[in-house]
């Protein structure tokens, strides 16, 4: 077992500890409801920060909002706070383009081991097609 398999990530202050059975509790600013922490593999990491600072600078558009419209929770207040939050991480990647080594983070939530539930993602539940029906002979 390697080193990072027993930390925690705080959601509030990005920090990582050892993870204690007892409590999730951030060591830095007493949050209580920290994760299990994954981290996240080099080369990928990388990969990201190249994309990032290769790419054109991020913009948000209106119709992003139209696009998303049937898939985003009724709670307006929500989408609100996401957006806002959304558009200030995209703000700090542009501002820091030529550091985004420190900014990139190293560690991510491990949604299964912190709920003891499978991740499904965004994935859409899509019903499989019946086999087709088999013709009848005469």
């Amino acid at each position: 077992m390697s080193d990072f398999d027993n930390l925690y990530l705080c959601p509030v202050c990005d920090n990582t500890g050892p993870l204690k059975i007892a409590s999730m509790v951030c060591d830095k600013c007493g949050f209580e409801g920290c994760f299990v922490a994954r981290h996240i593999n080099e080369g990928t990491r990388k990969f990201w920060i190249r994309k990032e600072a290769n790419s054109d600078n991020w913009r948000f558009e209106s119709r992003f909002k139209t696009m998303m419209k049937n898939v985003t929770p009724d709670d307006k207040e929500l989408v609100k706070v996401f957006t806002k939050s959304v558009k200030e991480l995209f703000r700090e990647f542009v501002a820091n383009k030529n550091d985004l080594e420190n900014i990139f983070p190293k560690f991510t939530r491990d949604y299964k081991r912190t709920t003891g539930r499978r991740e499904t993602g965004w994935k859409i539940k899509v019903a499989k097609n019946p086999s087709p029906s088999k013709k009848i002979l005469r």
